[in-house]
């Protein structure tokens, strides 16, 4: 019998196998896992180059919901699908 898989909006594919392993995992102290440095929690402080910093935009319902839309249709945040425009955007 195949395991019932599980597809994340990436387009990764996992099996009920893998959910029962990391289960596992999770439960016995990761096991082989190796931990590098102290963790940091929050958001990370980069995306791309340099230092990130907050950038706020006010939208009507109506433009939240067609970027909403299009981010998920591409399987992606909307703050990811933003920084892809700004990023297509000529310098």
């Amino acid at each position: 019998m195949t395991d019932k898989t599980y597809t994340t909006p990436g387009g990764r594919v996992y099996s009920e196998s893998d959910l029962e392993r990391w289960d596992w995992e999770a439960a016995n102290g990761m096991p082989g896992w190796e931990f590098i440095g102290k963790p940091t929690p929050g958001r990370p402080m980069s995306i791309g180059a340099t230092k990130a910093k907050n950038l706020t935009v006010r939208l009507d319902e109506l433009r939240r919901q067609k970027v909403e839309k299009a981010a998920a249709a591409r399987g992606i945040k909307p703050s990811e699908l933003m920084r892809e425009l700004i990023d297509a955007l000529p310098a």
